[in-house]
């Protein structure tokens, strides 16, 4: 059931038709800034660096990550991709996405996990600010069953 939910949802971010408006060549009120890079704290990644691209006006594409520089190839990782649908105008926004996560060693030693996530929340973007506040799914520890509060700050170009 909930590959359907995550099914659903990334097809709705991709498929959904763009606002007349927003397909014309001007700027306009509700043209947010494309990129954003901003750091992330709980939710299912833990706490991950961000990039985040606009690929139309009201879907966005995130890939982040966590890593601590390190030699020893069993250091605790983790990377995420989502994809998601904005709903709402002037760099106010209802946020769903779904996507992967993978993560290594965060559990057990020599364990590498894929899991699915998904999340909804409240999500600000302007010129040169970007914040979220969300609820996604529990990180793939196995041991939570509760969805998990993140925030996100960082800026826009």
């Amino acid at each position: 059931m909930t590959r359907f939910y995550i099914v659903a949802t990334l097809s709705a971010c991709t498929l959904w038709p763009s606002l007349a408006h927003a397909q014309s060549h001007g700027r306009h009120l509700d043209d947010p800034p494309r990129l954003a890079a901003y750091w992330e704290l709980g939710g299912s990644t833990g706490f991950t660096g961000n990039v985040d691209v606009l690929i139309t006006p009201h879907t966005s594409v995130r890939a982040g990550g966590m890593l601590i520089p390190s030699s020893d190839k069993d250091t605790p990782r983790r990377g995420v991709l989502t994809v998601s649908r904005l709903f709402g105008r002037n760099g106010n926004y209802l946020e769903l996405g779904a996507g992967v996560l993978k993560t290594h060693n965060l559990v057990a030693a020599h364990v590498t996990e894929v899991s699915r996530t998904a999340s909804i929340g409240y999500r600000l973007q302007t010129p040169g600010y970007v914040g979220r506040l969300f609820i996604s799914t529990p990180q793939p520890e196995g041991h939570r069953t509760k969805p998990t509060l993140g925030v996100s700050i960082g800026k826009t170009f």
